[in-house]
């Protein structure tokens, strides 16, 4: 070791709660999804001196718990097709 250099070893902490901000950027989704999926206890979440806190194992929970996105022997829908026009369902009035 050089001399006046000090072994430093970093630590990466994980925080066990976090905004509805941080949260929902964490899961990579709005705000305003988060609150409708904590308002339907969805996600679980904490009070702390007024504030809601999500916990991390919340979403990790919420999130295990979703289907696959990926089916095999399904297609995959491939998003770089445009997308089919839909079909109008407006009956015509002939006069």
């Amino acid at each position: 070791m050089e001399r006046g250099k000090a072994n430093v070893m970093s630590l990466s902490i994980e925080p066990l709660t976090m905004s509805v901000r941080e949260a929902a950027a964490f899961v990579g989704i709005g705000r305003t999804k988060m609150h409708a999926l904590i308002a339907a206890k969805r996600i679980a979440c904490k009070m702390l001196d007024g504030r809601i806190r999500v916990t991390a194992q919340s979403l990790r929970d919420f999130l295990d718990n979703l289907p696959d996105g990926y089916t095999p022997g399904k297609p995959v829908k491939d998003a770089t097709e445009p997308p089919k026009p839909k079909k109008s369902k407006r009956k015509t009035v002939r006069s």
